[in-house]
């Protein structure tokens, strides 16, 4: 008696189970149709602002002619990068150096899983899209040499997971440097080259402290050159040339003591050359040309024997200049 009844009861239960197991998985299939084609209608909503750079040819985004619904295969389309697993996300968006012109979707903020971003090289134009601050696993972001214009977005510093940051030669961007991009921890580069940017430099940009390379020349910056970038203690390049930057040179960057290349030349500095720079052993380029220091060349200069290039040109320096420089070989 008690065998013929938990045998059906068994049976019961193993169907029951294998019901459940079937919806799971149509559940999960449901979910990864639904995932791959909100990535289909974003993209296709991005390739609207797009078109590209032939004006004798009247058949926009032919580039981009396998963005289509007819090719549902998001990861063969051009510039998309896939994972493979466990389910197929988009996570990356290269279309550097594809001619195209028109403007950055604000749609591309609905990709969260997006780690790397590039649109360089094109000819996109118009302001950078605040919504860009929604990619919060990005990783890189490139937007150099574009046309984009207006200031730079302060959401951008809430992009905790961002390492490169690169949107220089951009000669229409304007604005100041948002302070918060002080809180953008894990920032490895900041390019930010060639623009028409005004204000000063963030001393928040001291915080970062994984900073390598910190690329601001030929803007319209003005003010001191912060104290407080001598907390960036592993940067590699430093190059603020071609602005309006005016004041001392902090003595606080001979702590940086990791830096090969510091550029500060056709500024409006003045005062005397630290002799603190003369800390900053790794040295291999410095080049204060076309300011307005002023008084002796720091006998210390002469301590920094991995120097190649030195530009003190066009100065109010006065004095002799130290014999030591005579036995410095390295110097080009």
């Amino acid at each position: 008696m008690s065998s013929s009844y938990s045998s059906p009861l068994l049976v019961n239960l193993l169907i029951l189970l294998l019901l459940l197991v079937l919806l799971t998985c149509v559940s999960c299939h449901q979910q990864l149709h639904n995932s791959t084609t909100t990535q289909i209608q974003i993209l296709l909503e991005v390739k609207k602002s797009f078109h590209p750079h032939n004006n004798n040819n009247n058949n926009n985004n032919l580039l981009l002619r396998d963005w289509s619904q007819d090719n549902p295969n998001l990861c063969t389309w051009t510039g998309v990068s896939c994972t493979t697993t466990p389910t197929a996300q988009l996570v990356g968006l290269n279309l550097s150096g594809c001619s195209i012109k028109g403007s950055i979707s604000p749609a591309l903020g609905l990709l969260p899983n997006l780690l790397h971003l590039d649109l360089s090289s094109n000819h996109l134009s118009g302001p950078i899209p605040p919504a860009l601050s929604n990619l919060s696993s990005l990783e890189s972001l490139f937007l150099f040499s574009n046309q984009l214009s207006g200031p730079i977005p302060p959401q951008l510093g809430s992009l905790h997971n961002l390492q490169v940051l690169r949107i220089g030669d951009n000669p229409l961007l304007t604005g100041p440097i948002p302070s918060s991009f002080g809180n953008l921890q894990n920032l490895v580069t900041l390019g930010l080259a060639s623009c028409a940017l005004t204000g000063p430099i963030p001393t928040q940009l001291g915080n970062l402290s994984l900073l390598q390379n910190l690329v601001l020349q030929d803007n319209r910056l003005q003010g001191p050159i912060p104290p407080h970038l001598s907390n960036c203690s592993t940067l590699l390049v430093f190059t603020a040339a071609l602005n309006q930057l005016n004041g001392s040179i902090p003595s606080q960057l001979g702590a940086l003591t990791h830096l090969h290349l510091l550029n500060l030349a056709n500024n409006t500095l003045s005062e005397e050359i630290p002799p603190h720079l003369g800390h900053m052993s790794q040295l291999q380029y410095l080049n204060l040309l076309g300011n307005q220091l002023r008084g002796p060349i720091p006998k210390p200069l002469t301590y920094l024997i991995n120097l190649q290039n030195l530009d003190l040109s066009a100065n109010i320096l006065t004095g002799e200049i130290p014999g030591e420089f005579g036995s410095m070989g390295q110097l080009l």
